[in-house]
């Protein structure tokens, strides 16, 4: 039977179907070879769309982060900038305890016993002041180191 049907396509009739049989192999080809060139265009253009995607939301968790970051300073800053205020108010209380201590141990010069208490607990109050105005003082000084110290760890930005 192939025999008769090779018989059949003899001559220039086997070129023919051999023509028509490339030509149709390479119209399959190409449109094959097009609809796969439109998967791999559809796929890389999902792919750039993720890719923009991924990268305004770094962006955006990024500029989240930069806010926190710079409401963190704002209020290290506010916080010793009260404590500097608290700072200055108390050195500006310890002399003028110092002043109202003088004034009370020329006012009572004439009195020697009344003098030295009056004295002695203005010592003491002067120290105990003394003592908190150097406490808060570490304080402030504890706040500097630690925005020092922040400044210092935090993550640059290399933008």
């Amino acid at each position: 039977m192939l025999k008769a049907l090779l018989s059949f396509f003899d001559g220039e009739k086997s070129l023919t179907l051999a023509v028509a049989l490339v030509i149709g192999l390479a119209a399959g080809w190409t449109t094959n070879g097009c609809r796969l060139n439109e998967k791999i265009l559809r796929i890389e253009r999902d792919a750039a769309q993720a890719a923009r995607q991924a990268e305004i939301d770094a962006r955006a968790v990024e500029t989240r982060w930069n806010q926190s970051y710079q409401n963190a300073l704002k209020e290290r800053d506010e916080t010793l900038q009260h404590f500097e205020i608290l700072l200055d108010s108390a050195r500006a209380d310890a002399d003028r305890l110092r002043g109202d201590a003088d004034q009370l141990r020329g006012a009572l010069s004439s009195a020697a016993a009344a003098r030295e208490r009056i004295a002695a607990a203005a010592l003491d109050v002067s120290g105990a002041c003394a003592d908190e105005y150097r406490w808060m003082a570490g304080e402030a000084a504890r706040c500097v180191a630690d925005r020092d110290a922040l400044i210092a760890a935090w993550p640059k930005n290399e933008h």
